[in-house]
């Protein structure tokens, strides 16, 4: 990295520019500087030098750049590029000037810094049987192969009976990660101040995932277990499915059905998300109409904030005659599909 500048009282360089990636896959060009005026900044790319960012916080496709005064005369400028790759390599500038200064950031992003691993979607922070299993997990591709190392609280984290990792290569260049972690109750879960990282490595250099209690606590959470029942409308017999649950931020939520796959609303399923209250409590439903033996299985009801996400299953049962016993048409869902992580 190299500076040039023409400084005054007024005007220069605290910090050299860092730079950095984030667990979302994007990457951020920092300026740290003094300034007591408001300056102005523009942002360039490669050897013409085209002005990519000029305003003090805007967003242009990819790119974001946002103006922070941190006191009275230091401030920062950042540069971020979403979905970065090898691609956006090269030659980064930034020219900050103010009254009769200017300074300038030459910020090389070498090739090589896309070789290390490089998360590609933003980690994540999830609970599953009404909060008492906890999934942290990350997604990155590497053209290398790599390690994962957990570790609780600065101590390394083994694999026991409560604990479990996984860890596998999904195809030529992208590597997934889990830690998961198994509770006798959703409380203990919830409970937990412990923060786990995760170093990523491989030949080229290291990255890490972070998870903390601040994650954990903006999940959406269940207050209502999934369950079902019967209904008849219009001569149409309805399985009906409901949830409720908690999320301090607006929440997405996707139903999945038997085959593993999300439902789309048809002229046999219809579903719904009511706010109940103003303190974000919801009810999730799903309709689902003429039912059949096709449709007997597990049905799973994926609630996501942008803290992360939280899932819910029920299984449903198909009877031969309607007038039987809910407790025989649906049943609650202990264990996802396939082996239990516990």
């Amino acid at each position: 990295m190299v500076f040039k500048q023409v400084s005054t009282d007024s005007l220069r360089f605290l910090d050299p520019p860092s730079l950095r990636q984030n667990v979302d896959g994007s990457i951020e060009i920092e300026t740290v500087f003094e300034s007591q005026a408001l300056p102005d900044i523009q942002w360039k790319f490669g050897s013409s030098e085209d002005i990519i960012a000029s305003q003090l916080n805007g967003a242009e496709g990819r790119l974001k750049t946002t103006f922070v005064r941190r006191n009275d005369e230091t401030c920062s400028s950042t540069l971020r590029i979403e979905g970065a790759g090898d691609g956006d390599a090269g030659m980064y500038k930034c020219d900050i000037s103010s009254d009769a200064a200017c300074i300038t950031a030459l910020i090389e992003v070498k090739k090589d810094f896309f070789k290390r691993p490089f998360f590609i979607q933003k980690t994540g922070f999830h609970l599953r049987d009404n909060g008492r299993i906890v999934i942290m997990d990350f997604r990155v591709r590497s053209p290398k192969k790599i390690t994962a190392n957990w570790s609780q609280d600065g101590l390394a984290l083994p694999k026991s009976r409560t604990v479990n990792f996984v860890h596998r290569k999904e195809n030529a260049d992208t590597y997934y990660g889990a830690l998961i972690l198994c509770r006798d109750s959703a409380s203990e879960a919830a409970q937990s101040t412990s923060v786990y990282e995760c170093r990523i490595k491989n030949e080229h250099g290291e990255i890490v995932a972070s998870y903390g209690q601040e994650q954990s606590s903006g999940l959406p959470h269940i207050t209502r277990p999934l369950s079902g029942r019967h209904m008849v409308k219009d001569h149409v017999h309805i399985a009906l499915f409901d949830v409720g649950f908690a999320s301090a931020s607006e929440p997405t939520v996707t139903w999945w059905n038997i085959r593993g796959k999300p439902l789309a609303e048809s002229g046999r399923v219809k579903v719904q998300v009511l706010k109940e209250s103003d303190d974000g409590i919801y009810t999730a439903r799903m309709q689902l109409a003429n039912w059949g033996e096709r449709d007997a299985g597990r049905y799973t009801c994926m609630i996501e904030n942008e803290c992360g996400k939280t899932a819910a299953d029920v299984v449903f049962r198909e009877v031969d005659h309607v007038g039987h016993l809910m407790s025989r048409l649906f049943s609650p869902a202990v264990e996802r599909r396939g082996s239990s992580p516990c």
